[in-house]
Parts: structure tokens; C-alpha cells; sequence
């Protein structure tokens, strides 16, 4: 018998997952490898809402778990895959350039905002008002830890590669069985695909579709994140994420002329 099956190896599956390590907990985690929005993602991270120029909730708290989190994953998988970077926000007009200097100036903002203009030129961004530089912002490679962790379960056979089976699931007060396994607890770490989990498909979950780009761009020569109607992150040699869309009405896990288009 293990104390947990974890079901999903996104970001949400693999931080459950390594605390139940930490708290000696056994596990065997199950993961089909073929539909995760955290394998797609652009993977930025960012304290600051830059539409309106106000903190992300309980910020300050996320940030002092988040990065020495993966920071530590990072040695025990041998691998890197959390960049930090300054954000470079492109402001639109004077308004919002006072807009800037006010959030700047406020207690909760003046750790990640910069109250100084960036006047930088860069080849092909036009920004006649300027950036504005946002701290403690960065990127996680996801595919990259996604894969690491899942060779890391492997190695300590606690992974199985599969279609998770609802029907050769059964319960009673005290134990969980699925097929050979017996366990005290199950968690589902499925994200989207709650909506196919016949414990919990009638929640009100209406999830968005977001499509990502990989450019490349030679002679951009940027070291940072850029945001305006979309963000840009340079992942090397000339590479770019451009993101993303949301699409409220396509839920498939096809890419669309629209996203590429919009992009």
C-alpha cells in the first residue's frame, strides 16, 4: 500500500508530489504524457498585474515559496529550468507613464516596479514613451522540468505512464484501489481535464484555450522579458516565446491559423 496515487505531472502534480517526498509520504504518480496546458505554457512569472499596475495576490508570499522551490528542484534533478529576468512593460502614452510613477511609488509595488523610465531603443519595438522595468520576474521552462521530473519518478518506479482508467477505480472509507494499487489517498492533478473526471466534470470550470509561438528573431538582441498586447521572452540563440491567446470558445488541442494570425 502507498499513501497517495497522484494523478497529472504538471506544475500543480509535481509540487504535490515533492511535498509529500519532503513529508516521507510514498506515492506513485500516473500521467498519460499527452495533453497538459503546463507542457505548453510560456512559463512567465511575474508579481505585477500590468494592465492596471497592482500586485498579484499574496505576491510576496508566493515568490518566498515559489523560487527557492524550484531553485532546490533544480539541484536534485540536474537541470535548468527557472530564468530570471527583468520585464520590460512598453507604455502606451503619457497617462500611462504617470500611471507608472504613481504604482511605483505605492508600499506594495516599489519592490517590483522601477520608478525610472527605460529609454532603451530596441531594433523593431517602437516605444516613444518608454518601459517600464518590472523586478523579481523571470520564466520557467516547463517541458524541460516537466521531463526531468518524470525521469526522476521512473528512476524511483514510482511513475506509470498511462491513460488513467476511472472504472478500475473503487474506494471504501478506508483504502483506494486502481488496478494493482492500493492506496490511503488519491489526488487529481489533471487541470483541464477535470472536465473528463466523472468525480468532478460538473463543476463550474470554464477553462481558456492559449496558443505560444517560437520565433526566432535575429538581431533583436534582448535579455528581457518584453510585454505589450503580447509577451516576448528570448529562451536563446535568437529563440522567442510569443504569448498568448485566449480563445473562450475553441477548447481543442489543435493550433489555429486565428492564434497564429493574432500572435
Amino acid at each position: 500500500m502507498v499513501d497517495y496515487i497522484v494523478v497529472g505531472t504538471g506544475l500543480a502534480g509535481i509540487c504535490f508530489t515533492e511535498k509529500l517526498a519532503k513529508e516521507g509520504k510514498t506515492f506513485v504518480v500516473i500521467d498519460n504524457e499527452k495533453r497538459s496546458s503546463s507542457l505548453m505554457a510560456g512559463g512567465m512569472y511575474n508579481p505585477v498585474v500590468l494592465k492596471r499596475f497592482t500586485d498579484v495576490w499574496k505576491v510576496g508570499e508566493q515568490l518566498e515559496i515559489a523560487l527557492p522551490f524550484y531553485t532546490e528542484l533544480e539541484k536534485k534533478l540536474g537541470e535548468k529550468f527557472i530564468f530570471a529576468m527583468p520585464l520590460y512593460r512598453r507604455l502606451l502614452s503619457v497617462e500611462e507613464q504617470n500611471n507608472w510613477f504613481h504604482a511605483a511609488d505605492k508600499p506594495n509595488l516599489e519592490k517590483y516596479l522601477s520608478p525610472k523610465l527605460v529609454r532603451d531603443e530596441i531594433n523593431g519595438v517602437k516605444s516613444p514613451f518608454g518601459f517600464g522595468e518590472v523586478n523579481y520576474t523571470g520564466y520557467v521552462e516547463t517541458k524541460t522540468l516537466i521531463k526531468a521530473y518524470r525521469a526522476y519518478l521512473n528512476g524511483i518506479n514510482s511513475y506509470k505512464q498511462e491513460d488513467f482508467d476511472y472504472d478500475s477505480l473503487s474506494y471504501t472509507d478506508e483504502r483506494i484501489t486502481y488496478k494493482d494499487i492500493v492506496a490511503k489517498h488519491i489526488v487529481f492533478a489533471e487541470g483541464f481535464g477535470m472536465l473528463q473526471n466523472p468525480f468532478f466534470k460538473d463543476l463550474p470550470l470554464d477553462g481558456t484555450k492559449g496558443e505560444v509561438l517560437l520565433v526566432r528573431i535575429p538581431n533583436l538582441n534582448v535579455d528581457v522579458i518584453l510585454k505589450a498586447n503580447v509577451f516576448l521572452i528570448p529562451v536563446g540563440n535568437d529563440l522567442y516565446k510569443v504569448g498568448a491567446t485566449y480563445d473562450w470558445q475553441d477548447k481543442t488541442d489543435n493550433t489555429t491559423a486565428e492564434g497564429l494570425s493574432e500572435l
